[in-house]
């Protein structure tokens, strides 16, 4: 807990307490996994969750949340498997199935995106997420004029949004309009995926002290597309935690957006040299490569 404050630290021993107190309480597991995962301890936070499951078997929260932290702790395998025992329980969160979709795109697993994504859709007809993760899987198979008449359908409502105008640019350059894929792509030229409302892990923010609440912050600004602010924010935290994938990943994007490109580049490395197997960090590593 060297890196946690004081506060964190205060507020993480008392979640203990009570879980010493009540040990076959799943909520109060669940609530300390919260606490760890909120501030920078994502492997106990992990293990944590998988106990309040173990405690509470019917409950989809906890192996879903094990599943999104084992995710950005780049071991999507077991992400995986976890979010298929919280889906087994509750089918219609949409979340769930958004995270499945990423997470088989990301290991190149097309066709079980493909239901994923389509399962989204059925949820929720007017998901632009969904319909994203759709295009993402049609542009990864070369189906360009396929994608393209989802994209331009989405873009009545969406036009101008820079991820949208990021996969129109792929896929104007695969159906051979490379006039307007130069066009598409400069404008959302380092756009990456918008991350989606997810109620379960709303409230990981009531748990962010110190280092972890600074770094939500510039998460925040990621997410916002204000990349000064960002950097401002994250850079002085890669002194208090220089190997942090999630701090290495977002400070990257950021500095790649503001056409810092070889930091970003050299972050990446960074980051894969103590985490090898970080699935997100090598596809932004390859993201970098290719710009």
């Amino acid at each position: 807990m060297s890196r946690t404050s004081a506060e964190a630290a205060a507020l993480i021993r008392d979640l203990q307490l009570a879980v010493a107190t009540h040990p076959h309480d799943a909520d109060k597991r669940g609530e300390l996994g919260l606490a760890l995962e909120a501030n920078g301890m994502p492997k106990a936070a992990v293990q944590t969750y998988l106990q309040a499951e173990s405690l509470a078997k019917n409950d989809p929260r906890w192996s879903y949340l094990a599943a999104v932290t084992s995710a950005q702790l780049g071991d999507v395998d077991a992400a995986i498997d976890a979010l298929e025992r919280s889906l087994a329980l509750e089918p219609s969160y949409v979340s769930a199935h958004l995270y499945r979709g990423a997470w088989l795109l990301d290991l190149g697993r097309a066709e079980q995106a493909q239901d994923a994504y389509e399962q989204a859709t059925r949820l929720e007809p007017e998901n632009t997420d969904a319909w994203y993760g759709r295009v993402r899987v049609l542009l990864q198979r070369n189906e360009g004029a396929k994608a393209l008449a989802i994209l331009q359908r989405l873009a009545v409502r969406r036009e101008g949004e820079p991820y949208l105008r990021q996969l129109l640019g792929l896929a104007y350059r695969q159906t051979g309009d490379l006039e307007r894929a130069r066009e598409e792509l400069a404008a959302g030229r380092g756009e990456r995926p918008p991350r989606w409302p997810d109620p379960r892990r709303q409230r990981l923010s009531d748990y962010a002290r110190g280092y972890a609440a600074e770094k939500r912050r510039g998460d925040a600004f990621v997410q916002a597309r204000r990349w000064q602010d960002a950097v401002n924010t994250l850079q002085p935290l890669r002194d208090r935690n220089p190997t942090d994938p999630d701090l290495l990943t977002n400070l990257s994007l950021a500095y790649r957006n503001l056409g810092r490109v070889d930091e970003s580049i050299r972050l990446l490395e960074t980051g894969l040299e103590h985490h090898p197997d970080h699935v997100h960090m090598r596809v932004n590593l390859g993201v970098g490569y290719e710009q």
